[in-house]
């Protein structure tokens, strides 16, 4: 078994396999064309490293700074400016994009370049794109609370705004409770779901009598077969949200 023969040159690129090149490798073969090119490659490099160590040793380090200078400006010119510039703009780009949006994070502390999401009034002269994403100068208070999707028109969580909060809520539960009668009366308590209504009862023990003369009484817990809070909530884990600032 060979090794593959290693020139040391820079490759300005590293060949793309086709879905119609066939299956060939060997000295030549379009399957070691790009394991050829890195290693050129990676041989240049080395040269110009080892290189750098041998001027060094022979000039008693006084050109040091200016080999490694050399360096630099060698490896700059197997760049593309033209790349080089449209990565930058497009690192920008999305940079600005993330700037303000919410990001769990695991730890309390807070990164260097980034703002706790905590309801805070921010510079706007300091941060110019995050103002742009909230105009107000305040960033939205996220602790305690799950983020939702906004309706835009779709018509399930309509008439809502942008940022705007919403308090807790559950479905309307309802109930009727009707013709319970004991010895000592009708029904003569509900609580939660359940309400009575004693003039429906008047009949029963007379003209004047309500149910609530009576001890008797019904009620409902839910605890009684679910998990119960002060608020209503799914499954969920803590995070600390924080914001890119910029």
């Amino acid at each position: 078994m060979a090794n593959l023969k290693e020139t040391a040159q820079w490759e300005t690129g590293i060949y793309q396999l086709e879905t119609s090149d066939p299956v060939m490798g060997g000295e030549d073969g379009v399957d070691n064309r790009q394991a050829k090119q890195l290693a050129n490659r990676t041989a240049y490099l080395k040269e110009q490293v080892e290189s750098l160590g041998s001027d060094k040793a022979n000039a008693n380090h006084s050109h040091a700074i200016a080999d490694i200078t050399n360096l630099q400006t060698t490896l700059n010119s197997k760049a593309n400016a033209t790349d080089l510039t449209s990565a930058n703009s497009n690192f920008t780009t999305l940079r600005n994009i993330l700037v303000g949006v919410p990001i769990p994070h695991p730890l309390s502390s807070v990164p260097t370049g980034c703002l706790v999401m905590n309801g805070q009034s921010f510079n706007k002269t300091l941060y110019p794109v995050l103002a742009t994403k909230y105009p107000s100068g305040v960033l939205p208070d996220l602790r305690g609370e799950f983020i939702r999707g906004w309706d835009n028109g779709r018509g399930v969580d309509s008439g809502r705004n942008l940022l705007s909060l919403q308090g807790d809520a559950i479905r309307n539960l309802e109930g009727r409770i009707s013709g319970i009668v004991t010895q000592f009366g009708g029904v003569l308590n509900a609580t939660g779901v359940f309400k009575v209504d004693p003039t429906k009862f008047d009949n029963i023990f007379g003209s004047s009598t309500k149910v609530s003369d009576y001890g008797d009484y019904l009620g409902f817990d839910a605890s009684l077969v679910v998990p119960t809070a002060s608020e209503n909530r799914p499954r969920n884990i803590a995070f600390h949200y924080i914001c890119l600032a910029a």
